[in-house]
Order: structure tokens, then C-alpha cells, then sequence
């Protein structure tokens, strides 16, 4: 992306979270004016909102589009990078696994810090008026008006009570980044338009781990920590501070569950029973497990992602997926870079960079969603007799042919390779797999000529 292009166009975007910021630098530094809506209070002068939101994982895919707009290297300042995951079993020893065979690393930072940072960001750029506490209510797309409640944060200490009034704005051009219930979005409902929502049921509720040096665990702190147990399990990242934000992952119904777990004998059982290890810290878990909330998790999927030339949508407003891969963010900032270089593309022409970018981004959007949930039931597997026999043919096909058997998770997160290619490659890895598994040779485990087996099969099974 190149800036300046003195087109004096200004473009509403709705929704300065994460994607919206970015998007919005973007646009700027194309020549665009833009003025940004968000419902929140401005985040570069509030503090941090801990309890809602997991900590983010930015992988090569964001951290090309930040490089673009200049954000990486101060961004880079408050991640941590990670190297693999330690999986904590049911018993035995913690087993630690590699991202990479390269040695390549994801960085993982607190979401209220990035969006303080890219905040303070946004606030830098002349092109950009911003406007906080105004909540988008309702569009009219005939009239392109968009209609919006501005907020009073009163004065709570006075008990003041918050008030709002309604003011309205004519646009041009629409952007919708304000997330997986987008406002925005739902008023293409109106039109001919296409939506699927799914929700898993399993839902997450982020807890703290504090700090060695504060009396928590001992734990690595260059690794996401998972503890798997089926349909629930406990992930954590570190932070730069030492401590984890953890996230437990539980059924919403049932039992165990979060309907089922109510008081602090609930969960003090619960713990004892699924994560013994973690015991010693059951007053500073319970307290956090019993006042924070639950968020759901779930899949949106919707199309168009468009309206002529003076709508579209980014991010989870047009694709919502479940969280596992780490990737929700990564790609919501890859639709940013899309719509930039499509706009480029195009001279500027919105009614053709439009259709092109949801052509571009669309399909990889869908791939996203399905790997998110294939990976979820990876993490959560309960191992086959044939498990270690797998991941090791696995492992022999990535140095044979790294460019047909790289494992999914190398794909999406080292490599800009679109989502839907990376989805075929998993396929074509899985069923290759699946294959040489059934070879009674490996029945018991990978035979000491294991590599020469796989060779042959892979050329028996070339055209």
C-alpha cells in the first residue's frame, strides 16, 4: 500500500476494534479520509477490561499487514513470543511440542494492550476522525444514512446516570468491522443475503494464573499451555509480566458444565477431579470462575459480504470463527490488506474493488472456519493406540515433501498460503496418513524402515 493518492473520498468505518483500527490506518494512508465509529470509550484512556477477552496470537499473516502500516516494531515490544505448546495430560509428564521444525515462533500479546496501542495509533493519523460512545443502531442503505446513539459517560462517583442522544450521518462508502453480532451486517438482511450462525457447545471463561514469582505454577513461558480432557479442557498464554491468562473451555449444559458448577464446592471438586495440578491455586481460580462471564463461541458465515459500491464488510462482521487456530484476527487483518490492494488493483473503482475482494477473501474465510473446527477436535482428541504412529508418518512426510505434507498448523501460521489451499493440503496430508496407516507394517508402530515405506507408497501413488 501506497500513500497519497489524493482522493478526497471519506469512508465510514463502524467498529474500531482491532480489524476496524487497522483498516482504517489503511484507508488513510491511501489518501482517504476516514471517520471511525466504535461504541466503547476510547481505549488508549480507559483501563484494560480483563475477563472478556482471551489473549491473541499474532502469526505471518498479521504481522505482514502491520509491517505495512508501520505498527509492527511497537507492537512487537508488548508480545511474547511462543515457540509450542506444552500439553499438560490427565497423568503422566507434560509433553512439549514444537510449532515449528524450523524453530519458528507466534507472538502472543493481551487485546486490550494491542488496542491501546493501535488506538493511540489511529490518533496519530490526520485522515482519521474518531468518534467513541457512538453505537451504531441502524443503516438505511436506500438513503445511506447510518444512524447512531452518542453516549455521555456522566460521572459515576456523582452517580450520574449515562445518557444519549441519536445522530445520524450520510456516507458514501460503508465499512462494517464491528464484530461477530455486527449491527452492520444485519441490515443487508433486507436484501437477498444468505447468513448461517452455529454456535459450539462449549463456551470459555477466561481466568488469571498468577505468576511464579507470585505463588503460581511453574510454567514454561514460551509455550501455550493446554490440559485436554475431551469435550472440555484449560488453555494459557503467557504474559510479559509472568502471569497466564487462562481460558477454560466447558459444555454449556450437562456435567460437567458451567450450568452445573455453581458455588465454590462445585468447583473446588471440579478442579480436584480435572486438573489436580493446578489445585494449589483453587481460591484464586474459584474466586475469577464464579465472577466472570462466559462468552460463546461460534461460527458465522454470510454472503454477500457486499452492497454495490457502498457496503462491505470485514472481519468477524463477515466471518466469525471459532477461536482455536488463533487465526480470527490474523485473517480479519489480511481482509484489511485486501481491500487496500484491491482498491489499488482497481484505480480506486469501489464497484469492482469490492466484488473482487470478497472473491479474493471469501472462500479462504470459509476454509478458516473449518479448520478452526477440525483443530478444535484435534486439541480435544482423546489418542488412539495409532496416535504416536501417526503424527510420526506425519513428521517423515514433512521431510520427504514439505511442500504437500506440511502440517496445517506450519501452513496458517508461518506462511501467507490462502486459507482454502491450506485446507486442501490438510485434506491431502490426512488421507495420505490414513493410508500408510492401514499398511499392517505399522500396525504396531512405525517400522524401522518406516521411511523407506513411505517413499515407496508416495511413488506408487504419484500418476
Amino acid at each position: 500500500m501506497s500513500a497519497g493518492n489524493g482522493n478526497p473520498d471519506i469512508v465510514h468505518v463502524v467498529g474500531a476494534g482491532l480489524v476496524g483500527s487497522v483498516t482504517a490506518i489503511g484507508l488513510a494512508r491511501l489518501g482517504y479520509r476516514v471517520k471511525l465509529f466504535d461504541r466503547r470509550e476510547d481505549p488508549a484512556t480507559t483501563l484494560p477490561d480483563r475477563g472478556r477477552s482471551v489473549n491473541v496470537v499474532l502469526s505471518a499473516r498479521g504481522w505482514k499487514l502491520l509491517q505495512t502500516l508501520g505498527l509492527s516494531d511497537e507492537i512487537q515490544k508488548i508480545c511474547t513470543p511462543l515457540v509450542g505448546r506444552a500439553v499438560h495430560p490427565w497423568r503422566g509428564e507434560i509433553r512439549e511440542q514444537a510449532y515449528s521444525s524450523q524453530g519458528d515462533q507466534i507472538w502472543c500479546v493481551e487485546r486490550p494492550r494491542l488496542h491501546q496501542i493501535l488506538a493511540r495509533a489511529v490518533a496519530r493519523v490526520d485522515e482519521i476522525e474518531c468518534h467513541w460512545l457512538h453505537q451504531l443502531e441502524s443503516v438505511d442503505l436506500d438513503q445511506k444514512l447510518i444512524y447512531l446513539a452518542r453516549s455521555s459517560t456522566g460521572n459515576e462517583d456523582a452517580n450520574e446516570h449515562i445518557s444519549t442522544e441519536q445522530v445520524q450521518e450520510s456516507y458514501k462508502r460503508l465499512l462494517g468491522t464491528d464484530g461477530a453480532f455486527s449491527v452492520a451486517r444485519s441490515q443487508l438482511l433486507h436484501h437477498t443475503f444468505d447468513f448461517q450462525q452455529k454456535y459450539l457447545d462449549v463456551a470459555y471463561r477466561e481466568m488469571q494464573i498468577p505468576s511464579h514469582q507470585e505463588g503460581g505454577p511453574h510454567l514454561a513461558l514460551d509455550r501455550f499451555h493446554v490440559w485436554p480432557r475431551g469435550r472440555l479442557f484449560l488453555g494459557a498464554f503467557p504474559n510479559q509480566d509472568g502471569s497466564f491468562t487462562g481460558s477454560l473451555f466447558l459444555p454449556r449444559e450437562g456435567f460437567p458444565s458451567f450450568a452445573s458448577i455453581n458455588t465454590k464446592r462445585d468447583f473446588a471438586g471440579f478442579l480436584r477431579n480435572f486438573f489436580p495440578d493446578l489445585e494449589a491455586w483453587l481460591p484464586q481460580l474459584s474466586r475469577q470462575f464464579l465472577s466472570n462471564p462466559s462468552s460463546p463461541m461460534v461460527t458465522m458465515r454470510c454472503q454477500p459480504w457486499i452492497l454495490d459500491d457502498q457496503l462491505a464488510l470485514l472481519g468477524d462482521a463477515a466471518h466469525a470463527v471459532v477461536p482455536f487456530l488463533g487465526q480470527g484476527m490474523n485473517c480479519g487483518f489480511e481482509d484489511a490488506g485486501e481491500l487496500c490492494e484491491q482498491l489499488i488493483a482497481h484505480d480506486h473503482d469501489w464497484g469492482v474493488a469490492l466484488p473482487a475482494y470478497e472473491k479474493r477473501r471469501r472462500p479462504n474465510s470459509d476454509a478458516l472456519a473449518q479448520l478452526s473446527l477440525d483443530h478444535y477436535e484435534h486439541l480435544n482428541h482423546i489418542p488412539d493406540p495409532l496416535y504416536e504412529t501417526r503424527e510420526k508418518i506425519g513428521a517423515i512426510l514433512d521431510e520427504i515433501a514439505p511442500e504437500k505434507f506440511r502440517p496445517l498448523y506450519e501452513l496458517v501460521a508461518f506462511t501467507h498460503i490462502p486459507y482454502a489451499s491450506a485446507l486442501r493440503l490438510q485434506q491431502l496430508r490426512h488421507q495420505t496418513i490414513e493410508t500408510i496407516v492401514r499398511d499392517l507394517s505399522f500396525q504396531q508402530g512405525c517400522p524401522d524402515d518406516a521411511r523407506e515405506r513411505i517413499e515407496q507408497h508416495l511413488e506408487a501413488d504419484s500418476p
